[in-house]
């Protein structure tokens, strides 16, 4: 289990926000310090099984992340739509909720690990590494830093939504294109 580290002091803009615009450092600035709050991310080891029985996890319950992707959301509405689907295809819920969890677990240990690799660059307190950092995001062109988390931005699933109680049904606007 690791957790990131927070600014020096938001107070500091000089220190923790060195190098940012000038209206960012101004705005911390000016804000009352009791209204700055900091909250740490924390990690924890993947988790193998989401549920047993008529139970079962989604979103940050089953696989929480890291914020530096900001994917934590998009992974939750990913589960709600692969648990639906597979609620949809079966009689056996409980069939269902472990199909949801085998079709997800790849792909969500996949985007966790990806948002803790950057993470770890991100929150580089070494301030050796830091300057590294910094110029590696800078001069990263865009283009490459995008193909680099493309897997990470692209639901995966199959066009076709559940409608009516059934994938690709009638009232499913991608079943008709």
């Amino acid at each position: 289990m690791s957790s990131t580290r927070t600014s020096p002091s938001p107070r500091s803009p000089g220190i923790a926000y060195a190098g940012w615009a000038d209206e960012v450092r101004q705005a911390i600035r000016q804000t009352p310090e009791e209204s700055i709050l900091t909250t740490p991310s924390h990690d924890r080891v993947f988790l193998d099984s989401w549920g047993r029985g008529p139970v079962t996890l989604l979103g940050d319950a089953a696989h929480p992340m890291l914020p530096s992707l900001g994917q934590g959301s998009g992974m939750a509405i990913e589960d709600a739509v692969v648990l639906s689907r597979h609620l949809a295809r079966t009689a056996d819920p409980l069939r269902a909720l472990r199909d949801y969890e085998d079709e997800r677990r790849q792909r969500t240990s996949d985007v966790v690990t990806a948002a803790r690799s950057i993470s770890a660059i991100e929150q580089a307190t070494n301030p050796f590494r830091r300057p590294m950092r910094d110029a590696y995001f800078r001069f990263l062109p865009t283009k490459r830093l995008t193909g680099l988390r493309e897997g990470s931005l692209a639901f995966p699933g199959p066009a076709a939504s559940v409608s009516r109680g059934r994938p690709g049904g009638r009232g499913n606007p991608a079943a008709r294109r």
